[in-house]
């Protein structure tokens, strides 16, 4: 091996090897080191550093670097990872379908989720099988399970209702009307003057209110015709407080022309989502600032958008919606309950408990009173 000299520079290799006289790569070459040992002391000095870079532990060697690192040091596991959805629609036989983007395995199989951009300027997302939900780009959201129940709540949370096959529980801005469907049904109106409560079997409701000035009372009243009817509120409130398009005169025409300014809106939102993986079965939807959660094998699906939370398993038939406003849900056939406020009401096989929070009335299945206190 020749060494030829630079002038005014350092030595360099004609072959270059990772020895005193050439350091390893991408190392920055500060000095050089004059070997005075023989060819025989060369050959094994080379050996050596040739050992010492690949065990990690010459003086010139950086430590790796572990890309499977997060900056902080935690290891980060690539199977909760973002991903975002893949284009799996129109298909090349279907050019002028609506696009939808979901989740395509390994085999090319499509998976739930499924989204898609509807004419109204909404966007359709399809949790699981006959698990649909509705977003709207204020952040309300209309859900659809089956043919069992169906719930809406708007951005806030002022409005919203579950229209289940056990309960009809419709929530304006300043009443709350209930039904829970049972051998005898039992009917309630939540408001600002109290609570208004029957059952199928009574000829008379009662009205507890705590405005009286002696106190809270309970007072029985000719039964009045309880507003709550069998349609779908859900979709009339959807249309009556989300922001789904704007309605626009035409003169010319003289007819209502639906101008969906949304749309375009929709398409970006639902080409930002993204979603990740979870070891027990759980899948994570991220979109327009919103959490939408399945879990396949329990069933459970929740969608997050806070301060609202609304759970439903369409296996189970249960539904939990909580808002600042109210808390309620269907946990059985015969197990519900409406909270807004001090006021609440509790139905269960054995009866009907209702309370303003000063003064609570229980009433049996058959419709009598049995304490108030």
């Amino acid at each position: 091996m020749s060494l030829r000299n630079q002038k005014g520079g350092l030595p360099t290799v004609n072959d270059p090897v990772f020895n005193d006289y050439s350091p390893p790569a991408h190392i920055p070459f500060s000095g050089a080191k004059l070997n005075t040992n023989n060819n025989n002391n060369n050959g094994s000095n080379n050996k050596k550093n040739h050992q010492n870079l690949k065990s990690g532990k010459s003086k010139y060697c950086t430590p790796k670097r572990d890309n499977n690192r997060s900056p902080g040091g935690t290891p980060v596991n690539n199977h909760n990872a973002m991903r975002p959805f893949q284009l799996v629609s129109p298909l090349p036989f279907a050019m002028n379908s609506v696009p939808i983007r979901g989740i395509r395995n390994d085999e090319g199989v499509v998976k739930y989720p499924l989204l898609l951009c509807s004419q109204e300027g909404t966007l359709m997302i399809s949790m699981a099988a006959g698990v649909i939900v509705e977003l709207c780009l204020d952040r309300s959201f209309r859900v659809v399970c089956n043919t069992d129940f169906m719930a809406y709540v708007n951005s806030n949370g002022s409005v919203s209702s579950i229209l289940h096959k056990y309960a009809k529980i419709v929530h304006g801005k300043e009443h709350v009307h209930c039904k829970f469907v049972n051998s005898n049904d039992r009917v309630a109106v939540l408001g600002p003057e109290g609570i208004l409560f029957s059952m199928d079997s009574l000829s008379e409701a009662y009205l507890l209110s705590g405005a009286n000035e002696s106190g809270p009372s309970a007072i029985a009243l000719e039964k009045p015709e309880f507003p709550i009817q069998n349609m779908d509120y859900t979709i009339q409130q959807m249309y009556g407080e989300s922001d789904i398009g704007v309605d626009v005169r035409d003169a010319d025409k003289k007819k209502m022309v639906m101008v969906f300014q949304n749309m375009e809106k929709c398409k970006t939102v639902m080409q930002k989502a993204q979603y990740e993986k979870y070891a027990d079965g759980t899948l994570v939807v991220h979109i327009n600032g919103m959490l939408l959660k399945s879990n396949s094998q329990t069933g459970d699906v929740t969608i997050e958008a806070k301060p609202i939370k609304l759970s439903v398993n369409p296996i189970n038939l249960t539904a939990q919606l909580r808002s600042t406003h109210i808390d309620m849900a269907i946990q059985d056939k015969d197990k519900c309950y409406v909270k807004r406020g001090d006021k609440r009401i509790h139905t269960s096989r054995s009866g009907m408990v209702v309370s303003d929070g000063t003064c609570t009335i229980s009433m049996d299945q058959l419709g009598r009173i049995l304490a108030c206190s």
